[in-house]
């Protein structure tokens, strides 16, 4: 599998230890739980601006509840942390170790469980013609992530800002780093739109659609600012 690369001051990971480690995960978990719920709330108040008005609000009871389910349940919620989870516990088997020559073997011994956990194969039609063309998708999303996590999870600092700034020294490498992983989930749904892979309701399609590339809009309009904070 081909993964991206790139030129990168971390390539080689800082030397530190585990209590380091550990430290740094405990930040990420944090910072990946609140764009979570921040990320949760605007849903469900677009959800109610799409859905709660005229005809909409008469069939809610019926259809609208589904969106709700796609896009709001706990097991939703569960399986994203749980996806971070696995995650953390395979950049921490690399060791301080060079992501580049040692990601396949870790890629393939945890994306079973990382999929299984996956809302964008929760959300598709496994039956599909075109499924396992949107596992490698997933599957490339994952290495995506683990090179992610491991430069920030072998850096320094005492906040996520601080492991970004040390991670990527200058704010093209963090801006080509942080959008690679959103452009390439924003791709995986328009493949799963023009395919018309998504499970939902034909009457609710649109506004569905709609609402999910929103998610990827507030994604990268959250990571805009914050880059461009950081590296004024």
């Amino acid at each position: 599998m081909e993964l991206w690369s790139r030129t990168n001051p971390m390539k080689n990971a800082q030397n530190i230890d585990t209590e380091c480690f550990e430290k740094n995960a405990a930040v990420l978990r944090e910072q990946w739980r609140l764009e979570l719920e921040e990320s949760m709330e605007e849903v469900e108040d677009l959800i109610k601006k799409e859905f709660y008005t005229g005809v909409w609000g008469f069939l809610f009871n019926r259809l609208v509840a589904s969106v709700y389910s796609f896009f709001l349940s706990k097991d939703l919620k569960h399986k994203i942390l749980n996806q971070g989870e696995l995650v953390i516990e395979a950049v921490r088997e690399f060791n301080g170790k060079d992501f580049d020559g040692n990601s396949e073997e870790i890629i393939e011994k945890y994306f079973e469980d990382y999929i299984s956990n996956d809302p964008a194969w929760e959300r598709c039609k496994k039956r599909h013609s075109k499924s396992s063309e949107l596992r490698a998708r997933i599957k490339k999303g994952f290495g995506t992530m683990l090179k992610n996590a491991y430069d920030l999870l072998y850096s320094n600092g005492e906040c996520f800002d601080d492991l970004l700034v040390n991670a990527y020294k200058t704010k093209e490498l963090a801006w080509k780093a942080t959008f690679a992983l959103i452009d390439e989930t924003e791709d995986s749904i328009n493949f799963t739109v023009k395919n018309k892979m998504v499970k939902i309701n034909l009457l609710l399609r649109d506004q569905t659609i709609k609402i999910l590339r929103r998610e990827i809009a507030i994604a990268r309009e959250y990571y805009e600012q914050k880059l461009n904070d950081l590296y004024s």
